[in-house]
């Protein structure tokens, strides 16, 4: 866990937590608040080397936002940055003697000057907690959520559509916010959401956030998890 103020707008806190069912842990996060960027980051389950994969992207995400002068600047270093680290992951897997996917998701915010630039490829999740209301910010990369494809539940409808290493290019959606006074910003793997619904994360994300990550994440634990559970939680003080 890390709690951290190097900003005096931001308050941070990040804890990952291995599922039950795996061997070492494929998540990976990301949690700077001297540098405004935080990310979660969630290997493709599967698939060879999720943690490789995952693990790359937060070392890129670390390594560019050094170099950050706006928040302009620093959103096309993070986004340059991603489709850097698809390609190289991509021909990764193509190389090897049978080519495999070494993919992960990604979910990243970005806050400068007021403004969170919220940036995702697949299902880990960004939420926005404001005056009680709980806003899903990202929308998942999934069959279930493919336009013009009719309700489909289950491990099909999860099915990933978009992953940072599943293809040499990659599609990065983008949602800008204006952040307001004690606005509380989640980012999570799919480990957390899903074993627990919007409404408890909602309720939790209102109070003290030292310790709010691992609280999250001690949730996802008792209410069963067996994936890798990941999050990192970011208030905004104004």
């Amino acid at each position: 866990m890390t709690l951290a103020s190097p900003k005096p707008n931001l308050l941070a806190s990040g804890q990952s937590r291995c599922g039950s069912q795996h061997a070492t842990n494929e998540d990976a996060f990301l949690s700077m608040p001297e540098a405004g960027l935080f990310a979660v980051a969630d290997g493709m389950g599967g698939h060879s080397d999720g943690g490789l994969a995952s693990r790359s992207i937060i070392e890129m995400l670390q390594m560019v936002i050094q170099e950050a002068k706006s928040l302009r600047d620093g959103t096309s270093l993070v986004e340059d940055g991603l489709r850097s680290v698809a390609t190289a992951l991509w021909r990764e897997g193509q190389g090897r003697p049978v080519p495999v996917i070494v993919g992960s998701t990604v979910a990243a915010i970005y806050v400068a000057d007021g403004y969170a630039v919220c940036l995702w490829v697949g299902d880990s999740r960004i939420y926005l907690s404001r005056q009680g209301e709980l806003f899903m910010l990202s929308r998942d990369h999934n069959v279930a959520n493919l336009e013009g494809t009719p309700d489909v539940v289950g491990s099909r409808g999860a099915m990933l559509t978009r992953a940072v290493g599943a293809s040499e290019t990659v599609e990065i959606d983008r949602v800008v916010v204006p952040l307001e006074a004690s606005d509380t910003l989640l980012l999570c793997t799919d480990g957390l959401t899903k074993v627990v619904d919007d409404v408890a994360i909602g309720s939790m994300l209102d109070g003290n956030l030292d310790g709010l990550a691992a609280r999250l994440v001690a949730l996802a634990a008792v209410a069963g998890a067996r994936d890798d559970v990941t999050v990192v939680t970011v208030r905004y003080e104004g």
